[in-house]
């Protein structure tokens, strides 16, 4: 089985392959006022965290993953998928912060008008060209959850889990 370094490794060069290719939205994001990410490689910095994470817990069929603009789930879903193709990777996504979801639909990066979610650190304002990229090729299944089922779920877990 690779290690992290070498999941790593491999997460970089794809996205320096995609980087190559495909220009991010900052520019759009920039004339229409909204915050842009400091880096565009968001992703890579989660691979490891995937690396690892899948090597202390290989056996697993599936992996549920918050997305807010997909450079965390990406980059996790690279690197777990790199060394365990078979699993399934699904991202969830706050409907009020539907970045990558609507990347997904329209092939090319989105930049929200609005954000409008309880998940304040899934509230990625736009879908990077690399973490789109990546998650269009490791995350298997893309669904989206309303507020009101995080709040429930929260609950739930504060009384079951304390």
């Amino acid at each position: 089985m690779p290690d992290a370094w070498t999941s790593w490794s491999a997460v970089v060069g794809a996205a320096q392959q995609v980087q190559a290719t495909q220009r991010p939205p900052r520019a759009a994001a920039a004339a229409s006022g909204k915050p842009t990410a400091p880096v565009d490689t968001a992703g890579l910095g989660a691979a490891t965290c995937g690396a690892e994470f899948i090597e202390d817990v290989p056996d697993l069929d599936i992996v549920i993953l918050p997305v807010g603009g997909g450079g965390w789930s990406s980059g996790l879903a690279a690197a777990i998928k790199w060394q365990r193709p078979a699993i399934t990777i699904i991202g969830v996504e706050p409907v009020g912060a539907d970045s990558l979801s609507r990347s997904f639909r329209s092939g090319a990066p989105e930049v929200l008008d609005k954000v409008d979610t309880i998940a304040d650190s899934l509230g990625a304002p736009m879908a990077m060209a690399e973490s789109l990229a990546l998650a269009r090729q490791y995350v298997d299944e893309l669904i989206q959850i309303e507020d009101s089922v995080m709040a429930r779920t929260m609950l739930l877990m504060r009384e079951r889990l304390t």
